[in-house]
């Protein structure tokens, strides 16, 4: 699945520039400028990686790190701070609360391979896909979608349209949830992208999707999983 990253920083040339090493990549990116918008971000939308700059209006990078670690649902968070300050203390300060501290500018190898050093093997990243056949993939109210594949940070879904990005699929209702006792109610469309065979393939995020709701379908890919592997055996 194609993972989320939030780029929190004022500089908008910085933001450009850490946004074009990541899309790149197939890094689905979205920015804000100060502290209180990214939490506001964090609240409404699912990120696998946040790019934190220290020197932030309002509320700067520290404040905003120790907002997003008292809390359950973002604790383990991959954090890569993002700083021109090379003052040593600083980096101690925060050492233990991210996973990397890197200078402005990144170098574009340098910095890509940082982040897929922290991303790579990470098991929230791990997903369920769904074979055609597979009726748990029924889009039940738009039966033109189907679901490819899910993980606690969204589902990849399939169809002959495009969709607008950060449209809302709020009448979406997905077979797959009968399986999974969550109430999911909003959906966000984050990227869309032509495909080779025809049609479409958009990623889709969660909206207001609580830290509960995420470990009840890391739970069930966990079982879903295992009973794959029994079936196989």
């Amino acid at each position: 699945m194609r993972r989320n990253v939030l780029v929190i920083d004022d500089d908008k040339d910085m933001c450009e520039l850490v946004t074009f090493f990541l899309e790149q990549k197939s890094f689905i990116v979205r920015s804000v400028s100060d502290g209180y918008a990214a939490l506001q971000e964090l609240r409404n939308n699912s990120y696998d990686l946040l790019i934190l700059d220290i020197s932030l209006p309002h509320l700067n990078g520290f404040k905003v790190l120790k907002a997003i670690r008292s809390t359950s649902e973002f604790h383990d968070l991959p954090v890569i701070m993002l700083s021109s300050n090379s003052d040593k203390d600083d980096i101690l300060r925060v050492q233990k609360e991210v996973s990397d501290y890197v200078l402005k500018p990144p170098r574009k190898d340098d910095f890509l391979a940082r982040v897929e050093r922290i991303l790579g093997g990470r098991p929230q990243f791990q997903e369920i896909r769904f074979t055609e056949i597979d009726d748990r993939a029924k889009c039940v109210l738009e039966t033109s979608l189907r679901l490819v594949s899910i993980s606690a940070r969204g589902m990849v879904l399939r169809g002959p349209l495009p969709l607008t990005k950060n449209s809302s699929l709020d009448s979406l209702k997905i077979s797959i949830f009968k399986n999974i006792p969550i109430k999911l109610k909003k959906f966000r469309v984050l990227d869309c992208t032509p495909r080779q065979a025809g049609g479409f393939e958009y990623f889709v995020s969660f909206l207001g999707m609580n830290a509960l709701d995420q470990k009840k379908i890391r739970q069930w890919i966990v079982s879903e999983s295992y009973r794959r592997k029994q079936k196989a055996a």
